[in-house]
């Protein structure tokens, strides 16, 4: 495929790009990566190492940019606010007093405005990690068909690398439906984005809050498993890998040169939250069960434990066959009532077919 040849993005050409890391500060791999471009080091390429070097943008303007340097320096993942969930159109819009939403209308007015139809930035790219077993994994709003191409471009390119995606509900579906009662398992719908709103955050329904929206495309990079606060060399490489795909894709884009694509991809779109089970204190427990740890994206069947209570007893999985799991156990999303997030594998084609041409 050649931008040409996409009758919907044909026009569209990427002449900046941000990219971000340290959005959490305490995710240490994002910013290490942007700290290298921002020093421009290393200057060898290739490396002597497996670190690979830093793919140079040639065709656009790439910024690296610390998003939190107020959390990235006290190595917190943040200070009064959880930052990816600052940017729903609402909270843009408000004075606020707190570190994390004034550092957003920063980003906000530097990279967007959200919403525009010229925003300052077309394209950007946020780094994360997750103490859950994600593997290499990015994260795209599914209505963002560049988003689509880059994560599908990816994947080409990393052929296990799985695409997390998450859509606005069908009109009608108020924020914080339940699918099921307090089955285990069966989550919370609504918001449909993982670990929810967090406390706090206001959003409405297909009004994202994620500083990947504030651009005409964004891209979210999420790799795992690495405690908070660390770095991992085989997290890093893979991030290096990741970036520098982004990168090289959007070059080719740029200047029009074919893509090597496939005509759909797979991706595991978001359904709904589960949280731990609670006491009336709303105190935690139980934990997860063993046998969960670490099957992330693996499909779940009813019966399979989810839980293992402080009195030793097993909950077990009572939803619908076939929901996979993601973030399970993830470290941040406990304050987020959230042990791990549900999602549907769907396969969808690069160019929706409602909007391909006659």
């Amino acid at each position: 495929m050649r931008r040409s040849d996409h009758h919907l993005l044909s026009s569209f050409v990427v002449t900046s790009a941000a990219l971000c890391g340290g959005t959490h500060g305490n995710e240490l791999t994002g910013i290490t990566c942007v700290r290298r471009r921002q020093e421009q080091f290393p200057a060898l390429s290739p490396l002597p190492g497996p670190l690979p070097g830093a793919t140079a943008a040639e065709t656009f303007q790439l910024i690296p940019l610390i998003a939190n340097p107020g959390a990235a320096e006290r190595n917190r993942r943040y200070l009064d606010f959880d930052l990816n969930r600052c940017f729903g159109a609402e909270d843009l819009c408000r004075d606020w007093s707190d570190y994390e939403r004034q550092r957003a209308e920063v980003l906000n007015r530097r990279f967007g405005p959200k919403g525009s139809a010229d925003p300052a930035c077309q394209l950007l790219i946020d780094l994360h990690t997750t103490t859950a077993e994600l593997g290499p994994t990015v994260i795209i709003n599914e209505e963002d068909l560049f988003a689509r191409l880059l994560a599908a471009a990816v994947q080409a390119e990393i052929p296990h690398l799985r695409i997390l995606s998450y859509f606005a509900p069908r009109e009608g579906t108020p924020t914080g439906e339940t699918t099921g009662a307090e089955k285990p398992g069966t989550g919370t719908q609504g918001d449909k984005i993982p670990g929810g709103g967090g406390p706090g955050a206001s959003h409405r329904p297909g009004d994202y809050p994620y500083l990947a929206e504030i651009t005409s495309s964004g891209i979210e990079v999420e790799i795992g498993p690495i405690a908070q606060g660390t770095l991992r060399g085989d997290i890093q490489i893979m991030n290096e890998r990741i970036v520098n795909a982004l990168v090289a894709t959007v070059d080719r884009w740029n200047r029009d040169e074919p893509l090597e694509l496939p005509g759909t991809i797979t991706v595991y779109r978001f359904t709904g939250d589960q949280d731990y089970p609670r006491d009336h204190r709303g105190r935690i427990t139980a934990m997860i069960h063993p046998e969960f740890q670490g099957r992330d994206f693996q499909p779940l069947t009813p019966g399979v434990p989810l839980f293992l209570d402080f009195q030793g007893h097993t909950i077990p999985y009572e939803g619908p066959a076939g929901l996979r799991p993601v973030f399970i156990n993830e470290a941040s999303y406990y304050e987020k009532h959230t042990a791990f997030t549900l999602t549907e594998e769907q396969t969808l084609p690069l160019v929706p077919p409602d909007l391909r041409g006659p």
